[in-house]
């Protein structure tokens, strides 16, 4: 539909999007762009180079973003000091350095976040860590867990190593927010991992068809659980942040995801959802 709409951002972020989640990325003979990732591996990481015009800046970022990400899943084989996983990184350091340069806090934050996870993989622990560090302190002041959990497979071993390190060293004045916050991450890591892993849960209350065969239902981490029945009772995601002391885009993230595992795209269906699926009392 982007394609026939005419709408070349939004198919790029639609790419994009397909490569975070494993996919591999649609792609056109009409698209122009060619290996932009070879391109920037030949030149110096940190020259930033001229900013293109109007939005082809924007194109040309979530391009590069694609194919470092689609290396990187490709490069899950090779050595520390394969030559592939060099160029990934050098990649992801002119990236940081034109999104920085050019596109603002945000682009930044996320070009970052990749920059690390190339790091990671490359077997550059320890200035993975310096590179992640303050984006994870950005994403805890603001209350943004989706940019590091969707930042690479390296980046659950990154926060977990900075949280250990954290708890080693003395804490810094009005330091306590980051250590909750990557509590907060590696909880939801390794509930994302449990949920891959069984698939369907066996605690779940399982109801029949018509024809008596049973249908597993999904099952709902804890956290998920307490939100559902504060949506039940109709909070606002501000109150629900209130109560459980989360972020507000913490509580949004798992609305979300209670969406998408319920299948729903409002509060009410997914009430009306997950009753009929006994996940909260029948009224």
């Amino acid at each position: 539909m982007a394609d026939s709409l005419g709408l070349d951002r939004l198919k790029l972020v639609m790419n994009l999007e397909r490569v975070q989640l494993g996919f591999s990325p649609r792609t056109s003979d009409a698209e122009p762009h060619g290996d932009l990732l070879g391109a920037a591996v030949g030149q110096e990481a940190a020259t930033t180079g001229p900013r293109l015009e109007g939005l082809a800046e924007t194109k040309h970022q979530i391009q590069l973003a694609t194919q470092l990400r689609s290396a990187m899943a490709d490069a899950g084989h090779g050595g520390p000091d394969s030559p592939g996983r060099l160029d990934t990184v050098n990649g992801a350091r002119r990236l940081l350095s034109r999104a920085a340069a050019y596109l603002g806090p945000r682009a930044e934050l996320n070009a970052r976040i990749l920059l690390a996870a190339a790091l990671e993989q490359a077997g550059n622990r320890e200035e993975a860590e310096t590179t992640l560090w303050p984006a994870l302190e950005t994403c805890s002041r603001l209350g943004l867990v989706r940019p590091v959990l969707d930042g690479g497979a390296g980046c659950p071993e990154l926060v977990r190593a900075i949280s250990a390190r954290l708890r080693r060293e003395p804490a810094r004045e009005g330091g306590h927010e980051l250590p909750r916050f990557l509590s907060i991450l590696i909880r939801l890591d390794s509930q994302a991992k449990t949920n891959r892993d069984a698939g369907w849960s066996a605690e779940a209350v399982s109801p029949t068809t018509g024809a008596g065969t049973t249908v597993p239902e999904p099952g709902l981490s804890q956290r998920e659980q307490m939100i559902l029945r504060l949506v039940e009772k109709e909070r606002s995601n501000r109150e629900i942040a209130q109560e459980l002391h989360l972020g507000i885009n913490t509580v949004k993230w798992y609305l979300k995801s209670l969406f998408n595992t319920l299948g729903v795209s409002d509060r009410r269906a997914c009430v009306i959802e997950a009753r009929r699926r006994h996940l909260l009392p029948l009224k």
